[in-house]
């Protein structure tokens, strides 16, 4: 493998990062021929958008549905929605309830919504 190979530093460090990152090796890098043509450029540094510090939380629930209620929790409100729908189809299918998921949503007040950490929620986490 060589500098000159490649069309820019970012490309060869791309495919060093890749080689180092499987954890064996590769006989495509050769002791150090890469060395001092890879000190002369600069390597950028990629711009890492942050991460939130403090994940989202969603909440889904469907309250007093089959006697208990059915709650859920995920980072994203569509994971949310559908990890609801999941776990009311399987409970559907034991009880042999006849409501369809969104009819089942509006009968028992269900829904799908973010938690504010450090807000104070009361009776089924409303407000």
């Amino acid at each position: 493998m060589s500098v000159n190979s490649y069309k820019n530093v970012q490309e060869l460090n791309n495919e060093i990062v890749g080689v180092l990152a499987t954890g064996v090796g590769s006989n495509r890098i050769r002791k150090f021929e890469i060395i001092n043509e890879l000190f002369e450029k600069p390597i950028p540094t990629p711009k890492v958008k942050a991460k939130p510090t403090t994940p989202e939380v969603w909440v889904g629930q469907i309250p007093g549905i089959f006697g208990y209620g059915i709650m859920v929790a995920e980072c994203t409100k569509a994971d949310c929605a559908k990890s609801l729908k999941k776990h009311y189809l399987a409970c559907k299918k034991s009880w042999g309830y006849d409501k369809t998921f969104t009819d089942a949503m509006d009968y028992f007040g269900g829904g799908v919504f973010k938690i504010e950490m450090g807000k104070m929620y009361y009776d089924e986490f409303k407000r």
